[in-house]
């Protein structure tokens, strides 16, 4: 019969992981694990016979004493098997009698394995990212990250304001769209603009300040061009260029404070704006400082750009080819509907070089400017020639009856009694001439003044602007980030559980100084070249474990401590 001498070594300890594998602590070498192990070791045996992997254990302690040692695991070593130490986790405890308690024990296959094995090239769905660069990591979390607030809302272009009359007028111009050229320059050998707001043009373009307009329309009345006004709109006059142009008042017309007139032509194809600092949210989000910089990503904290008319525009920090040198560009064009749009030309930028395709934004709504339109003045500056023509006609035809009317009544009274039948049909018909002449001339001017009578008409749109008059005309730079309660909750869930990073690539659980979490799919591992030789079961849980997704504590006194800087 074989005779078994004692060989086992059996410590019980009082350690902080636990079976669930959720939190494990790792080493730097087996000399460093023992040493951790055996300084947490509540009591020990040296006088087992051979103790086999998973099988229980018979220790000369009574229960209650057992459980007053607050043991949860188990280190043992067949010291003339070889000497390899197993790590094992006390999984239960019965009562054998009043000096003997059974305890069960299961296999920590990664304390009792970890430098056994080769991990090999894996999927890693998420992890405690080696490499935190601003922006590095962006793939999506589906986190619930509330309502957004709103912590800056800048107003891009403060000379767009037009809250009161005083502004309206300093930053505003009157832009009219004539048909024709403006009569008041006679000498102007300056063509029509062919090409303006980036198309063809066929109208010529004249300027005031909007406090000026009824002089400007007056003074189109009395060149007779209210039938050229194509349209009328405030436009800020920042948008075009404006050329002072010396004209003359139409013949007659007298003014005091008479209007100054600009020519208009396009301002410059594309000018460009260097956004600061001030624009952007990088300090902290809602007066909380994140420790995991993805916090600074869409969608906890991204740029919202948007016109008074609903119009929108989301930016992403991330996106931008340098945060730091953020420019936009924008284009101002002359038409009817005014408008301005701005181009991010370094957004998705990836190789550095502007695009314009997309991530523009514009504004257009910028209000009309109606003008009163005086039928009668108009009527006459337009048809003064014609009317000239036309009233000198009647009045010689009425000076010519009168004579013809005339000489025949003094035929007729030298002739006395025998005044013949002809003298007497020639006075008749004269007098008819004078009649008709006398009537024609008064029924021209009985027009004229049915004319003069008719009310002015208004041109143009009469609706006023709420938008103009709330001083809400711009384009508003807005940064919207989560509130303090969410953004706390996220960044703290970024330091327990990573970043999701979907790749291929070397499982690295120690690249942070405190605490590395891993979760991987199908992970590969294999027994490495100089260890023992691992279990396929053991692997399998091993495999397991970081499948299910693991954190790794790279120093037992920072364990489950998330307050550690980890950076």
């Amino acid at each position: 019969m074989a005779i078994f001498e004692p060989d086992s070594l059996i410590q019980l300890c009082n350690v902080p992981i636990n079976i669930t594998g959720k939190n494990q602590l790792d080493f730097s070498d087996a000399s460093s694990q023992l040493g951790y192990f055996s300084s947490h070791v509540v009591t020990s045996f040296n006088d087992f016979t051979f103790q086999r992997k998973d099988k229980s254990i018979k220790i000369p302690i009574e229960i209650d004493k057992f459980y007053s040692l607050n043991a949860n695991y188990v280190i043992y070593r067949n010291r003339y098997y070889s000497d390899k130490y197993f790590y094992c986790f006390i999984t239960n405890a019965k009562y054998i009698n009043q000096s003997t308690t059974e305890i069960e024990i299961k296999t920590d296959v990664f304390q009792t394995w970890q430098f056994d094995i080769n991990i090999k090239q894996s999927y890693i769905i998420r992890e405690t990212v080696a490499d935190d660069t601003l922006f590095l990591h962006t793939l999506p979390e589906n986190l619930e990250t509330g309502e957004l607030k709103c912590m800056k809302n800048i107003k891009m272009f403060n000379y767009f304001d037009s809250g009161d009359s005083a502004t309206f007028n300093s930053n505003y111009r009157a832009l009219i769209g004539l048909s024709e050229k403006f009569k008041g320059t006679p000498n102007d050998e300056i063509d029509l603009d062919t090409y303006i707001g980036g198309t063809a043009n066929c109208v010529y373009y004249y300027a005031v300040q909007p406090k000026y307009i009824r002089k400007m329309v007056k003074i189109l009345t009395g060149y007779g061009q209210l039938d050229a006004i194509l349209y009328c709109v405030a436009v800020p006059s920042i948008m075009f260029i404006g050329t002072l142009i010396d004209y003359i008042l139409p013949t007659g017309m007298e003014m005091t404070d008479p209007p100054v007139i600009e020519r208009v032509s396009d301002a410059d194809v594309n000018s460009s704006m260097r956004i600061d600092n001030t624009y952007l949210n990088l300090n902290t989000i809602d007066g909380y400082t994140p420790k995991n910089n993805k916090c600074y990503c869409y969608p906890y904290n991204y740029i919202h750009i948007e016109n008074p008319i609903g119009a929108k525009l989301n930016l992403k920090y991330e996106m931008f080819y340098n945060i730091n040198d953020v420019n936009l560009e924008y284009c101002d064009v002359i038409s009817a509907t005014p408008s301005r749009r701005l181009f991010f030309p370094y957004y998705n930028s990836n190789d550095g070089l502007p695009s314009y395709e997309q991530n523009s934004i514009s504004i257009n709504n910028f209000p009309d400017i109606p003008w009163k339109y005086d039928i009668y003045k108009n009527y006459i500056a337009r048809n003064k020639n014609s009317l000239a023509v036309d009233y000198g006609k009647k009045f010689i035809g009425l000076g010519v009856a009168a004579y013809g009317a005339g000489s025949a009544a003094m035929a007729a009274d030298t002739a006395g009694t025998s005044v013949t039948p002809e003298q007497q049909e020639n006075l008749s018909n004269s007098v008819n001439k004078l009649g008709s002449s006398s009537q024609d001339l008064l029924t021209s001017l009985a027009n004229l003044k049915d004319r003069s009578n008719q009310p002015d008409n208004v041109k143009g749109c009469t609706n006023g602007s709420e938008i103009s008059r709330a001083n809400f005309i711009n384009i508003y730079w807005q940064c919207y980030c989560c509130k303090y309660e969410y953004i706390t909750i996220i960044d703290k869930y970024f330091s327990m559980y990573g970043y999701t990073v979907n790749r291929i690539d070397y499982v690295n659980y120690k690249s942070r100084p405190a605490w590395n979490y891993i979760e991987t799919k199908n992970i590969n591992i294999v027994n490495s070249d100089s260890g023992s030789g691992v279990p396929d079961s053991d692997v399998t849980e091993i495999c397991n474990i970081f499948n299910n997704g693991v954190t790794i504590w790279h120093h037992p006194d920072y364990f489950c401590n998330y307050n550690i800087n980890n950076v």
